[in-house]
């Protein structure tokens, strides 16, 4: 698969066992540990079974770097859900990470990682990619009315199209190509996100002096049991929201 640079760390991705398995080169140090961060969580948000990280080949110029497995731990934990594993064939490396990033497995190989990748969940997916045009938003709130009965939870059906018109109307504010909506139901929830390639983070704006009348993300993170903005891959980013099933 394709090499993807980040500055001091490139990376090559390949798949195994429907895990993404990462293997990074260069220096990870404070200069470096926070796109290296970003850049787990923009592997994460393809949903692999699971991230594996082979160890091998990066340099750790500083321990306090490797707080970035445990941020993009914490960062995918809610939506997608992706867990992150480590793999390093040398034991010193192994027992020097463990001791430094919290509730991520270390692990002797890429084989071993493999082998402890938890099984996922059971879930149901849907994908609808569409221009960015004046009818997004019906196109998209007509997509989750129909999955929403082919699902069977018509208990979220106003909500979830509410979620999902807010977010398509707030990628097409700043609206760069295409916008991904996709729909992810498990157990415990559905989960809205909608992708578009302005690679500006999505923030809650303080309403206007006098202004009383939520909108937008506010009526997102009102609804919502968890939401989230992540990077994506090459670039832009995802907003999700999920509700309790």
């Amino acid at each position: 698969m394709e090499r993807i640079s980040g500055g001091k760390v490139s990376w090559r991705p390949e798949i195994a066992g429907e895990c993404a398995v990462l293997r990074p080169r260069g220096v990870l140090d404070t200069d470096t540990y926070r796109r290296f961060g970003a850049d787990l969580v923009r592997f994460a948000m393809d949903e692999p079974r699971a991230l594996i990280v082979a160890l091998d080949e990066l340099a750790l110029a500083d321990d306090g770097a490797l707080t970035a497995f445990s941020a993009a731990r914490i960062r995918v934990g809610d939506w997608p859900g992706v867990p992150i594993l480590l793999a390093a064939a040398d034991e010193p490396l192994r027992r020097r990470v463990a001791a430094v990033v919290r509730r991520v497995p270390v692990l002797e190989s890429v084989p071993a990682a493999l082998a402890q990748a938890p099984v996922p969940p059971y879930r149901q997916r849907a994908r609808l990619d569409m221009a960015a045009a004046a009818a997004s938003a019906r196109a998209a709130r007509e997509f989750v009315a129909r999955m929403c009965v082919r699902w069977r939870i018509a208990e979220l059906f106003n909500d979830a199209q509410l979620l999902v018109t807010e977010l398509v109307e707030n990628a097409m504010r700043h609206a760069i190509g295409d916008v991904r909506v996709r729909l992810d139901l498990r157990a415990r929830g559905v989960t809205v996100a909608v992708a578009d390639a302005d690679p500006q983070p999505a923030v809650l704006r303080e309403p206007a002096a006098g202004e009383v009348q939520a909108y937008g993300l506010h009526v997102v993170a009102d609804l919502a049991a968890a939401w989230g903005c992540a990077p994506c891959w090459p670039t832009g980013k995802v907003v999700w929201a999920t509700l309790p099933v």
